[in-house]
């Protein structure tokens, strides 16, 4: 149903009249159920629950943290959580909603009214209560990386402008976005075991923010303070930390440029590769910081000879495998024994043989 109005303007070529339509009926309602963590420690006795709360969705914004205003503000006034930007920034509103870590304020709500959408607070964490975790050790652990420009020549701040060149610049692109939410470390099974002693994702990908910083000359000590068995090598590149970041980034990236860092196989700065130029920008006022150290040809001959080598290798491999299981199946549907056993031997030596050449191939791309 419709209410109109007229209006009635008097123009040169006569009265014209404009007609304008409010709705009256209000749209049919569309339930939603949302299961959220709730836990008070004031409240003697009190075990962890999910209660269960129904929001219309037409008088609802169309993200979870909207949802979860709602039921404060007009259901229940008890229920806490943390927010603040509502635009993805401040990383306040990170808690896990339907099984992934992310934030309230960029998650959308499933519409789907026969399924409910359950909230926890960020998983592996001491709850202070609901939906707020206890970030202090994730903090502190931040402010043990030092996370500041350190300089060695006394200069005071703001004395000295410190340039930068457009490639070390680019560096930084992907790490300094971090908002600090936290998603991806609680997101972390070695996290969740060694949260004291192993940093985390989070953590570990702004150590490596200023690491790489060209402007910062504290990148040895900085590296010296990873090395023990806990701070980064806990990490075994499972990607949950990347699959989870709300703000698309990859921390199992850059923990993986501070072992290369750790092991010597790169350097700030220095890249090597037996392939790509190598680049230096150690001083960008030096007209020759910038340079490209060529390798002959022949090295480059060689790797392309050894990523070929490990083709041939991959293709060995998968060949052996269904080659065993081809005489693992026949012997099995033999009925004389002597020919299992024939068989079985067969399978046997060539599998000897096809080990020695994949540790040949593997020797030579070692060299």
């Amino acid at each position: 149903m419709f209410a109109t109005k007229a209006l009635v303007a008097n123009g040169m070529f006569g009265p014209h009249i404009f007609v304008r339509g409010a709705a009256t009926a209000t749209s049919a309602v569309r339930p939603k159920k949302f299961a959220v963590y709730r836990w008070d420690p004031d409240r003697k006795g009190d075990k962890p629950k999910l209660q269960t709360y129904e929001v219309d969705l037409n008088a609802c914004g169309p993200m979870v943290l909207d949802a979860l205003i709602k039921i404060k503000n007009e259901i229940d006034p008890t229920l806490t959580f943390r927010r603040s930007c509502r635009e993805g920034i401040c990383g306040s509103c990170a808690m896990n909603i339907g099984g992934i870590n992310t934030l309230a304020c960029i998650s959308k709500i499933d519409t789907n009214p026969s399924k409910s959408t359950k909230i926890y607070p960020l998983p592996h964490m001491y709850v202070i209560k609901d939906l707020v975790p206890d970030m202090n050790n994730f903090y502190a652990q931040y402010k043990s990386i030092q996370p500041y420009l350190q300089r060695k020549d006394n200069a005071k701040p703001g004395e000295v402008q410190l340039r930068q060149s457009v490639e070390d610049r680019n560096k930084l692109d992907g790490l300094y976005e971090c908002i600090l939410c936290a998603c991806c470390s609680t997101s972390c099974p070695s996290y969740w075991w060694n949260g004291d002693k192993y940093l985390g994702p989070a953590v570990l990908m702004q150590a490596y923010r200023w690491i790489i910083d060209s402007r910062d000359e504290a990148s040895n000590e900085r590296l010296d303070k990873l090395k023990d068995p806990f701070s980064v090598y806990r990490c075994h590149t499972i990607m949950n930390c990347t699959k989870t970041c709300p703000k698309g980034l990859n921390p199992g990236k850059a923990i993986a440029e501070i072992k290369k860092l750790l092991a010597g196989i790169a350097k700030k700065g220095k890249i090597y590769d037996r392939i790509s130029c190598v680049t230096s920008h150690d001083s960008f006022e030096n007209d020759e910081s910038t340079y490209c150290e060529a390798l002959p040809e022949a090295n480059r001959y060689l790797r392309h000879i050894q990523l070929l080598l490990l083709q041939i290798n991959t293709h060995i491999q998968w060949a052996v495998l269904l080659l065993i299981l081809l005489a693992g199946s026949v012997s099995v549907l033999a009925t004389d024994f002597t020919v299992r056993l024939s068989l079985m031997k067969r399978t046997l030596k060539f599998t000897q043989n096809a080990t020695i050449l994949m540790g040949m191939g593997i020797i030579m791309l070692l060299k």
